[in-house]
């Protein structure tokens, strides 16, 4: 799943919990279980901070976000 500068704005601009069933459903799609349940505010201000930016550093930091968010270390 990929997405325009437009369609980020827009999904950035998402609640929490609708972004994070948009983020889950991408993971999904691409082999990558997730929780059900919404990460800490604080991992979700992150991760919304991570895919403003969008460079490979933020998308390493994206997978430690989402590793959190699975319970892994």
């Amino acid at each position: 799943m990929q997405f325009d500068a437009k369609q980020m704005s827009a999904l950035l601009k998402k609640s929490d919990s609708e972004l994070w069933r948009i983020v889950s459903m991408a993971a999904k799609a691409g082999g990558i279980s997730l929780p059900e349940g919404q990460p800490s505010a604080g991992d979700m201000a992150r991760l919304r901070a991570i895919l403003a930016g969008k460079s490979e550093k933020d998308v390493g930091e994206a997978l430690d976000t989402l590793r959190r968010a699975r319970g892994e270390s």
